[in-house]
């Protein structure tokens, strides 16, 4: 195991559970779960993310396998101290054929003239998301996998 993750085999809570590491979540099956919230037989991986933007061509910030996971959620903020910042939701989907996704934000406060913006894209059986028009920016996320 990597040093910085926490695998979870059968885990049951009740409230919250907040670590700074890595969450891995193995096969789930709804046997303890509401009717309404079973996940059954999924792959679910929760991770925080910083990455700092050194330019402005397309810097990959994440990357996930495609036979692993179909999507993913990325709560994120993207800031650069006195220039500009934004907080906001990147979705992304894929179904090994099509890839779809679309971010939703803040506006961006400061006064950088050129936001940047995020994409993704197939690469050797993964999906990479990439900041582009970042230079000196750190784009921050709480990211789930699934």
């Amino acid at each position: 195991m990597a040093e910085g993750n926490i695998i979870l085999g059968g885990l049951a809570v009740s409230g919250s559970l907040f670590t700074g590491k890595n969450l891995s979540f193995g096969e789930f099956t709804g046997t303890n779960f509401e009717p309404d919230s079973i996940i059954e037989n999924a792959s679910a991986n929760v991770e925080y993310i910083t990455f700092h933007v050194n330019n402005d061509a397309a810097r990959v910030a994440d990357s996930f396998n495609t036979s692993s996971f179909n999507g993913a959620v990325y709560d994120y903020v993207l800031l650069n101290a006195g220039v500009g910042c934004r907080t906001g939701q990147f979705l992304v989907t894929q179904d090994n054929n099509n890839i779809d996704f679309t971010d939703t934000s803040t506006k961006a406060i400061g006064g950088d003239s050129t936001v940047p913006s995020i994409s993704a894209s197939f690469n050797n059986g993964n999906v990479d998301v990439s900041v582009v028009n970042g230079a000196g920016y750190t784009f921050k996320s709480i990211t789930k996998k699934l």
